[in-house]
């Protein structure tokens, strides 16, 4: 009862903060990523005004029950206060914990709610902002803000729908082939080594290119050609051992809008 929310059933706000420090500390550890999910009903104050509280509080319990059904057996899902909930995604990509979020927007969407028809938009609906440590934020204080800030964001564009954090430090990616393949993706640990992610873009020229957002940092990565192949960056002379007999290439990425090889 300690660390659980009595009307939802979630963890409350106290356990997720010390379990979001613990799996921090964890992914910075083992260098692994870890995401973060936060939900806000879509104008809950109005249909509480309209409908009273016990029956907002009927759809807090329900919403928080599909959240813990389509969450995975790892994540921590929890109530963050009034009508906001979390959910804490260790080992998950930026991309993962997006589509993660969008499968849980739109079944609340698809679900029958009593007297949903008093919202704005007809039906119950949530709004969803999603961070990734390391790759959005330092820490997990940085963490939540960056995931409190996409929500905002997703809030202004009209609700009902999830937006990830992009950092503003973009950065370009190039890979020239010596031979012709028919695709390359760009891994690494920025994206879990998730080789169907991040697939970069042919060029004119016959080289393919990407451009990823990150928070500075140091990551590695290579390229994936034809899906089976993996190759360090040939254009990057800073490598390390990766743990598969092969190396990888090393990024250190710092300032504003440019990265710098690690060690240069």
């Amino acid at each position: 009862m300690a660390i659980t929310d009595r009307l939802t059933g979630l963890y409350n706000f106290g356990y997720f903060l010390d379990r979001l420090k613990e799996e921090r500390i964890r992914a910075d550890r083992y260098h692994r990523l870890l995401s973060l999910i936060l939900f806000d009903i879509d104008h809950f104050k109005k249909y509480n005004d309209t409908n009273g509280h016990p029956a907002g509080n009927e759809v807090l319990k329900k919403i928080a029950a599909i959240l813990k059904e389509e969450a995975r057996e790892v994540d921590i899902v929890a109530r963050y206060g009034g009508e906001e909930m979390v959910v804490i995604l260790p080992e998950a990509s930026r991309r993962s914990a997006h589509e993660l979020a969008d499968r849980i927007r739109a079944r609340i969407e698809l679900t029958l709610f009593p007297r949903m028809e008093t919202q704005p938009l007809k039906r119950i609906t949530v709004s969803a902002g999603v961070a990734t440590f390391p790759v959005d934020a330092a820490n997990e204080d940085d963490l939540i803000k960056k995931a409190d800030k996409s929500l905002y964001l997703a809030k202004s564009k009209g609700r009902n729908q999830v937006v990830a954090f992009e950092p503003m430090i973009k950065i370009p990616i190039s890979y020239k082939p010596s031979r012709e393949v028919s695709k390359v993706a760009l891994v690494g640990s920025f994206n879990n080594w998730d080789k169907e992610a991040d697939y970069m873009q042919r060029q004119s020229d016959g080289s393919y290119q990407f451009i990823i957002s990150l928070n500075p940092g140091v990551y590695h990565y290579k390229f994936v050609l034809n899906g089976v192949e993996w190759i360090p960056d040939p254009a990057n002379p800073i490598r390390e051992e990766d743990t598969q007999g092969g190396e990888n290439s090393v990024l250190r990425v710092s300032g504003e809008s440019s990265y710098y090889p690690a060690g240069a």
